[in-house]
């Protein structure tokens, strides 16, 4: 979560009244819905051309297709890259959402006079300490997916280098 972000949000520090803190909650609530199931249907979305192009790629190194091979791995690095950056625009607008319930929430526990209901705020809290880690797992989605995309990435570049290698004749099978 970028500082420009947490600086507009920060920024707005609209008091909201008490008539309208329920269409605010739900609005939140919406926007972070909204962008949560989109990024886990991208997930999802992202899985399946992973594993057909990881197939693909198998199908192709086995049928001695190597420049197929070479070409479908670049798509895979590439693929798994944008699916990166598209990953990491959907958790900064997550992160929105979140910083405006964290905001309602807080409201709606000064009212009610129960800090229970600061959900995000505690939840920020349990999983930090001090701007450290309290503990090493669970780890966040963003950080899952990261790892997913990263470690996809480098599995479709080594294919490349070795169909390239292939290609080039440097090694022999």
């Amino acid at each position: 979560f970028d500082t420009f972000h947490s600086r507009l949000i920060e920024g707005n520090t609209v008091d909201t009244k008490p008539e309208f803190r329920q269409p605010a909650i739900d609005h939140a609530w919406n926007w972070f819905e909204y962008h949560a199931n989109q990024r886990l249907m991208m997930i999802r979305f992202y899985l399946t051309i992973g594993a057909a192009t990881a197939t693909g790629v198998g199908y192709l190194w086995i049928a001695n297709q190597f420049f197929l091979s070479c070409m479908l791995s670049l798509v895979g690095v590439i693929t798994s890259i944008c699916f990166m950056r598209l990953d990491r625009r959907v958790a900064v607008l997550l992160r929105i959402g979140e910083e405006a319930l964290k905001r309602q929430q807080t409201a709606l526990a000064v009212s009610l006079g129960a800090k229970e209901f600061e959900i995000c705020r505690l939840a920020d809290e349990l999983r930090t300490s001090g701007g450290r880690r309290k503990f090493a797992h669970p780890f966040t989605y963003g950080e899952n997916f990261r790892l997913l995309f990263s470690t996809a990435a480098i599995a479709f570049a080594g294919m490349f280098v070795a169909d390239l290698f292939q290609l080039l004749g440097c090694v022999r099978t």
